[in-house]
């Protein structure tokens, strides 16, 4: 568990990277398709950014928006509670994808 909370953005860089290669490749031949998976990779790429390179995000969410300021690395958005939420937008884009002829 400790290796996907402190891994789960280089995870998604690498799906980004994947399914961009495969849009490449012609894997996904409906637009809309295509535009959600597009939009996908751009989720990737802004997560890698906002925790990786150059990264800093958690301290941020919790000096901003919590107000934290003694642990504003860990509290109260900690490793484990970033990763839930924006692995979870993950299966949202995954579902749209997937079922993507209903509009």
């Amino acid at each position: 568990m400790k290796f996907a909370i402190h891994n789960w953005y280089k995870i998604g860089a690498i799906f980004g990277i994947i399914l961009l290669i495969s849009i490449l490749c012609g894997a996904f031949n409906n637009n809309i398709q295509r535009l959600l998976v597009f939009n996908l990779i751009c989720l990737f790429a802004h997560q890698f950014e906002e925790y990786q390179l150059p990264g800093g995000a958690p301290v941020i969410i919790n000096r901003v928006v919590y107000g934290e300021k003694a642990r504003a690395n860990y509290y109260p958005g900690n490793g484990l509670s970033i990763m839930i939420v924006n692995v979870s937008a993950w299966l949202i884009y995954f579902i749209a994808i997937m079922a993507y002829q209903v509009i």
